[in-house]
C-alpha cells in the first residue's frame, strides 16, 4: 500500500523522529515529511511556523504533558495542583489540535507517558489530598479521549501499548528521544498499519493451526480431555488468553479459518466438549483439518473467501510450516514467535496489523455474513435454472431498505467508498468532507442500501450516487460489497430506477480489480460505450 502521491505525512514532536521518518522511507510511502522545530518545538509552534499543509496530508503527534500543562510540572514538584486549571490546559491542548485538523485529512495521538528524567520519580496515585503525576496523565488521556469521541478523522493510539516503553537516557542526551530504538520501530510500525488500514487495505483473516497453537497438546494423541487450555497452568491460561484475544479480534470484523493436520471428528468433539474452550467452530468461515498441505488448505481458503494472501496472517507453532507457507505465499504474515506461546501473546497481543479506525456494526458482523455467503454459494453450485434460482432467491426472503446519508451512517458510507473494488465502478476513495463537497457542487443525492436475508442482517452494503436530470439518472457510483452477491441485490437497485421510465447512465472507470462490476452490469442487459453503460 503506498499514499496517494499527493499524501504528506507529517511527523509533529519536539524529539527526534528521524528514524521513524526512515523506517516509513522504506515501507514505500513516498512524499512523507518529518516537522520538529529543530526537535524543540511542541504542536503550538508548528501550527505557528508551519504554512505548507494541505487538506489531504496526515498528521501524527507525539507531546510530551510536562510541554503541555505547567500544573503538571507543579505535580513533579509536589507542589499543590489547580484541577480546574489542569483540565483546562488539556482542553487548549485539544483545541490546538482540532486547529491542525481543519488543515488535513487524519490525525494519529500518542497518549501522554513520562519520558526523560521526570521517570526516575516514584509517582503515586495520589499524595493524601493531592492528585500525583500518574492521576494527572491518566487524566489527561481520559479528557482527550472524551474531547474527541465524536471525530471520524482523529484516532488516538496507546503509546505505552504499542511501545512497550524503556527509557534510554543515552538516546535522550544524544539524539533528544528518551526510548530505546526497538521502541521507534514500533511506533513507525503501528503508524504504517494504521494508515494502512484506513486506506481500506489491512489485515482482513487469520488462519489458525490448532494443537499448541490454540490448545497445547496434540489432540490425536491425547483426547480433547487432557489438552493444555485454561485452568492454572501458564501454558493454558495463554492458550485461552490468545483465543480470547481472537474472539475480540473477531468480533471487529477480523476473519478466522482454520488450517491443521487432524481428523474432523476430533476437532468437533474438542470445540464442542472441552468447557475451557473460547472460540466455537461457528467463530471460522474457513475450517480445513485434514492431512493435505497445508499450502493447498490455505490456497483454498484464500480462493473461497476471494481474499489475497497479503490481507492474511498465518498462525502456527512449527517453523517448518511457517517457512513452507512464506515459501507458497511470501506476502502472507508468519509471526515468528508463534513457536512459544509465552512469546506469542507477548508480542502478538501488541500488533496492530488488525488496528480498523474504522470499525463498524457491519465489520462485527462479517463472519456471519461470509457463513451466509458459503452457503448461498452451496446453492447456487448446483447449477439452478433462471426459474429456479428466481425461486430460491425469493426463499431467501432478501429485504432493502434505501436511506439518506447522515451522521449515523456517515463512517461506513466513507468505508464502502475506500475499502470496496471489485463491485465497484469507478473506484474512488473519498473523505467525508470530500464526499460532501461533490455533492453539494453536483446537485447529487446519495441512495444508502440496507440488505438482510432469513441468514443474516448485512446492514449498509450498497450505494448509488446519482444526478438526477429531467429525462435521465446518471449514476457516477454504484458500488455493493462482495457479501451480497448471488442475491439479485443489484437487480433490485437497477429495477428501482428503471421503473421510473428514465434513461439510465452508469459511469465505469476499468481498474485493476472492478471486472465484476463490468460484468455484472453487462449482465443486467447495459452497453457499455465511451466510458458508461447506458440502457433505455
Amino acid at each position: 500500500m503506498k499514499l496517494n502521491k499527493k499524501d504528506k505525512l507529517i511527523l509533529i514532536s519536539k524529539y527526534n523522529l528521524d528514524l521513524v521518518r526512515q523506517i516509513i522511507g522504506n515501507q514505500k510511502f513516498i512524499n512523507y515529511k518529518i516537522e520538529c522545530s529543530n526537535f524543540m518545538g511542541n504542536l503550538e509552534i508548528f501550527l505557528m511556523n508551519k504554512k505548507n499543509i494541505k487538506k489531504n496530508d496526515y498528521g501524527f503527534i507525539i507531546e510530551d504533558i510536562y510541554d503541555i500543562s505547567e500544573e503538571f510540572k507543579k505535580s513533579l514538584n509536589n507542589e499543590k495542583v489547580n484541577f480546574k486549571k489542569f483540565k483546562n490546559e488539556i482542553e487548549d491542548y485539544c483545541k490546538l489540535i482540532s486547529i491542525l485538523k481543519r488543515k488535513v485529512s487524519k490525525i494519529f495521538i500518542t497518549n501522554f507517558e513520562i519520558y526523560e528524567k521526570k521517570n526516575l520519580l516514584n509517582f503515586f496515585t495520589h499524595s493524601r489530598k493531592e492528585k500525583g503525576p500518574s492521576y494527572l496523565i491518566n487524566t489527561a488521556n481520559n479528557l482527550i479521549s472524551d474531547f474527541f469521541d465524536n471525530s471520524e478523522d482523529i484516532f488516538l493510539i496507546n503509546n505505552s501499548h504499542l511501545s512497550n516503553i524503556k527509557i534510554n537516557y543515552s538516546n535522550y542526551y544524544t539524539a533528544k528521544f528518551p526510548l530505546e530504538i526497538d521502541n521507534l520501530r514500533n511506533i513507525a510500525n503501528n503508524l504504517i498499519n494504521g494508515i494502512i488500514n484506513l486506506k481500506g487495505d489491512g489485515k482482513k483473516l487469520i488462519i489458525c493451526d490448532l494443537d499448541n497453537t490454540l490448545w497445547g497438546g496434540i489432540l490425536g494423541d491425547i483426547g480433547y480431555g487432557k489438552i493444555d487450555l485454561g485452568g492454572h497452568d501458564l501454558v493454558g491460561e495463554a492458550h485461552r488468553d490468545l483465543q480470547a484475544f481472537l474472539k475480540y479480534l473477531k468480533n471487529q470484523g477480523i476473519m478466522l479459518a482454520i488450517s491443521s493436520k487432524n481428523e474432523m471428528k476430533n476437532v468437533e468433539e474438542a470445540f464442542k466438549k472441552n468447557e475451557n474452550m473460547i472460540l466455537s467452530l461457528d467463530d471460522f468461515v474457513e475450517i480445513k483439518c485434514n492431512w493435505d498441505d497445508k499450502a493447498k488448505n490455505i490456497n483454498e481458503i484464500l480462493k473461497n473467501l476471494n481474499i489475497t494472501s497479503s490481507h492474511a496472517v498465518f498462525i502456527d507453532d512449527s517453523r517448518i510450516e511457517r517457512e513452507r507457507i512464506k515459501e507458497i505465499f511470501p506476502d502472507i504474515e508468519c509471526p515468528e514467535y508463534f513457536d512459544n506461546i509465552l512469546t506469542a501473546n507477548e508480542n502478538f497481543f501488541r500488533e496492530l496489523w488488525f488496528h480498523n479506525p474504522f470499525f463498524t456494526k457491519e465489520d462485527k458482523n462479517r463472519t456471519s455474513s461470509y457463513l451466509a455467503s458459503r452457503e448461498i454459494k452451496n446453492l447456487e453450485s448446483k447449477k439452478l435454472s433462471n426459474k429456479e434460482l428466481s425461486d430460491w432467491v425469493k426463499k431467501l426472503n432478501v429485504k432493502i431498505s434505501i436511506k439518506e446519508l447522515n451522521k449515523d451512517n456517515l463512517k461506513r458510507t466513507i468505508q464502502l467508498f475506500n475499502k470496496t473494488n471489485q463491485l465497484n465502478t469507478i473506484t474512488r476513495r473519498l473523505t467525508e468532507k470530500e464526499l460532501k463537497n461533490w455533492l453539494k457542487k453536483n446537485k447529487a443525492k446519495i441512495n444508502l442500501y440496507y440488505v438482510s436475508d432469513k441468514f443474516a442482517d448485512y446492514g449498509l452494503t450498497a450505494l448509488t450516487t446519482v444526478k438526477d436530470d429531467k429525462n435521465k439518472f446518471e449514476i457516477n457510483d454504484f458500488l455493493m460489497s462482495c457479501r451480497i452477491t448471488g442475491r439479485q441485490v443489484e437487480n433490485r437497485i437497477i429495477e428501482n430506477f428503471i421503473k421510473k421510465n428514465k434513461k439510465i447512465e452508469i459511469k465505469f472507470q476499468h481498474s485493476k480489480k472492478n471486472k465484476p462490476m463490468f460484468d455484472m452490469l453487462k449482465k443486467l442487459g447495459f452497453i457499455f460505450k465511451n466510458g458508461k453503460f447506458t440502457k433505455n
